[in-house]
């Protein structure tokens, strides 16, 4: 499982977080009917940027002082220059099944691959077989 980066309330050191911890390997599990520990059992996973890049900022018409509230944030900065970079020592080789989580993360591989970054998208590479799912944080009903 390859994910985008770390979230904002993760701990600051590294070695002590797991990608796709909490909330995300939450609704992971749930989404593939397993339990968190038996996610990590079958799955490896990795972030391709290792720290949190920071919020977006707020756009104005999204303020709640302009009375909206459909959401808390804009979402998070993504450093594609450094995803790009990383996406290209990913070795799939080892692998029969690789899934990349949201479309930021496909658009990291893009060039690479030839991958169209399109939720639900499968492609073979190395004799792995590639897939695009959502963010899992975009899952809200899970």
């Amino acid at each position: 499982l390859v994910g985008q980066a770390p979230g904002k309330n993760r701990c600051l050191d590294t070695w002590c977080c797991r990608p796709l911890q909490g909330l995300a390997e939450r609704k992971i599990a749930k989404l593939v009917g397993l339990s968190v520990d038996e996610l990590w059992m079958r799955f490896e996973r990795f972030n391709l940027v290792n720290h949190h890049p920071g919020r977006k900022p707020r756009k104005p018409w999204h303020e709640r002082s302009t009375g909206y509230n459909k959401h808390q944030g804009d979402g998070d900065v993504f450093p594609a220059d450094e995803a790009r970079e990383a996406a290209q020592q990913v070795d799939f080789k080892n692998h029969s099944l690789a899934v990349l989580l949201g479309l930021n993360v496909a658009k990291a591989f893009q060039a690479r691959l030839g991958l169209r970054a399109a939720l639900f998208e499968a492609m073979f590479v190395d004799g792995c077989m590639v897939l695009v799912f959502p963010h899992p944080l975009s899952l809200i009903h899970i």
